[in-house]
């Protein structure tokens, strides 16, 4: 007993010395940056539609589409990062360094969550490794100091995750469920992609609640715990949109995703170049200078689900190459870019290694990446073997948790349920960024295949 408490320990020690190497690195990260004081780097992407209306809020108290247009309401996105941004800009005199700082905290929860999850559900061990494994991604690493969502989000939604794990194994209803409704609320505040996950929720667990025979009082007081928040906090958004633009939609990015989705499947049935594809679509919509930016969006979101049913094969094919895209993309010119040592726009998967292995000649190749990039490549070797001992790990820690039963089948159901959301909403994105949020949950089950193959070695020199 003393043996166990005493190894328990230990392992409780070295999670927190990880955490702390891994805090200390993404502050080397940031700090990187911050001495040559050139922001550009970590303001990447479409940023600015966070970091507009968040100076909107500052400067005339409302939340603005951006500080040109302080008539116009913020209504593309959500609320939550903005906000959050706001505070920083209106404290600080380098806010981004301050971000990216509060961000690398955030991160860190994320890891400790990881931990948590994997300890419930098999021991601290698995959750080591778990924590170990999910510390070697490439874009969990830049993005924690990128002015982005990725972060911020991530950690709602494993922290969702594990009290909704921690509900099922251990109960505490009201406390569980009230966390893990509102982790779900505040997530979908900072990306409205997670809008749409409280249902399967609600409906997952009202059955685990049936099949475990719980009073119907207390079933339906979990269910209110979970979906209140929900409530409270998107309900409020939605009637605020409805003041200002007589719609109750949530988010207007339903309008932007159709046409870039629509977009790539002009592409593949034409065999056309993506400007071209972008002009055929214009063809379609028409003459739309007299339509408010409400209505071409309306517009776009019509016609661009036009497109799509009329070839869902393509749709479909377009999906699966971009999930395998997303889901293998090493992103290693990210990490590089924040050292200044090779600007690169590595995420897009035709500009990369990764891409460069069907777009090259081998001697081109070779004389790219081997003799121009030879750091880079090295990275991107690394990169490759440490998502593929990855992703092994959880097509092994899959198949062994498919032989649990009990509690514990409840739970990596409502964990792969969450990972399954993602995938399919994210899945034509081709982009490192979009598996940011299910790399932790698919971490704990990288951590129980490893654990269990060197469970089997032990074994096997043991004998």
């Amino acid at each position: 007993m003393l043996s166990f408490i005493r190894n328990q320990r230990q392992e409780i020690v070295v999670v927190y010395l990880i955490l702390a190497a891994v805090l200390i690195f993404r502050c080397i990260l940031l700090t990187s940056v911050a001495r040559d004081k050139d922001w550009s780097e970590v303001l990447i992407g479409d940023c600015q539609r966070d970091i507009e209306p968040a100076k909107a809020l500052l400067q005339y108290g409302f939340l603005a589409d951006s500080l040109e247009t302080p008539e116009v309401p913020e209504i593309t996105g959500t609320p939550l990062y903005p906000l959050f941004l706001a505070v920083f800009f209106r404290w600080f005199k380098e806010p981004f360094f301050y971000i990216g700082l509060a961000q690398i905290i955030f991160s860190i929860v994320t890891l400790l969550c990881v931990f948590l999850i994997a300890r419930s559900l098999w021991n601290d061990t698995v959750g080591l490794i778990a924590i170990v494994l999910l510390s070697c991604d490439i874009p969990s690493h830049a993005f924690s100091i990128y002015v982005h969502t990725e972060t911020l989000f991530t950690c709602f939604i494993v922290l969702a995750v594990l009290a909704g794990v921690r509900l099922q194994l251990k109960g505490n209803v009201i406390q569980q469920g009230l966390l893990m409704g509102c982790a779900i609320a505040l997530a979908t505040l900072v990306r409205p992609i997670s809008y749409f996950l409280i249902m399967p929720v609600i409906a997952g667990f009202f059955i685990w609640g049936l099949r475990h025979r719980m009073r119907s009082g207390r079933l339906v007081l979990m269910l209110l715990m979970v979906f209140l928040p929900s409530l409270i906090l998107i309900g409020g958004w939605k009637i605020r949109n409805f003041v200002h633009t007589g719609s109750f939609q949530y988010s207007y990015t339903k309008g932007d995703v159709l046409y870039s989705r629509a977009i790539d499947v002009l592409e593949v049935k034409h065999n056309i170049s993506e400007s071209q594809a972008r002009e055929r679509f214009e063809e379609f919509l028409g003459d739309t200078s007299k339509l408010s930016g409400l209505e071409k969006n309306d517009l776009n979101s019509k016609i661009g689900l036009e497109i799509i049913l009329k070839d869902p094969l393509i749709f479909l094919r377009n999906d699966c190459v971009g999930l395998l895209k997303m889901l293998f993309i090493p992103s290693e010119g990210s990490f590089l870019e924040i050292f200044g040592c090779f600007p690169s726009d590595s995420d897009n998967f035709k500009s990369g290694c990764l891409g460069d292995l069907t777009r090259l000649s081998p001697s081109g190749y070779m004389q790219k990446w081997l003799v121009r990039h030879p750091y880079h490549f090295l990275l991107f070797i690394i990169s490759m073997l440490g998502l593929g001992i990855f992703y092994s790990g959880v097509l092994l820690g899959l198949k062994d948790s498919l032989r649990e039963a009990g509690e514990h089948r409840w739970a990596h159901l409502f964990i792969w349920g969450v990972i399954a959301y993602f995938m399919m909403f994210s899945a034509g994105s081709a982009c490192a960024r979009f598996r940011i949020p299910i790399m932790p949950l698919l971490a704990v089950y990288a951590g129980y295949g490893i654990f269990n193959v060197v469970q089997i070695v032990r074994n096997i020199q043991q004998k």
